[in-house]
């Protein structure tokens, strides 16, 4: 069975948490949910209270907000670790239990829409876009945030 986001009440809860947290949707917002989520899977458990799981984090990008909501894991706890490499990549293990596992974002999770998108956000923050190009990169971020929730994680990342 595909592992994809459930349409239940708990992952749109957890969903609207991690938002209101980083303060927007985005795609690299759904990257770390995702990721997130695959480590609780994976460590089977729902949220670090204290140091047990820890997450070494390759970039400091959106995700990262996603990370510490669901996980419990935060700079201040000492159980998320930045190793600035600028991958989209994550490392989590259970430190009780000595397991864990790394997930890389392949690069073919990031398409042509990516592309456009990435093209159109420098264009709006050089402040040369026009109205009809930042709404068109509005619509490719949220198509890229709803194709990144709803891919078979085996799809997204190389674990």
């Amino acid at each position: 069975m595909p592992e994809t986001i459930a349409e239940t009440a708990e992952t749109r809860d957890d969903w609207k948490r991690c938002v209101a947290f980083h303060g927007h949707t985005c795609p690299g917002l759904a990257i770390g949910y995702r990721v997130a989520l695959a480590a609780q899977k994976r460590l089977q458990t729902e949220f670090s209270p204290d140091e047990e799981i820890v997450c070494v984090t390759e970039n400091d990008a959106c995700g990262v907000d996603a990370v510490q909501v669901l996980t419990g894991c935060s700079f201040g706890k000492g159980n998320l670790i930045h190793r600035d490499h600028g991958k989209m990549a994550f490392t989590f293990f259970n430190r009780k239990e000595g397991r864990g596992f790394r997930c890389l974002l392949k690069p073919g999770s990031r398409d042509e829409i990516y592309e456009e998108m990435s093209a159109l956000q420098r264009k709006i923050a050089s402040g040369e876009a026009s109205v009809e190009e930042q709404t068109r990169c509005n619509e490719l971020r949220r198509k890229m945030e709803e194709r990144l929730m709803a891919s078979d994680l085996d799809e997204l990342f190389d674990v």
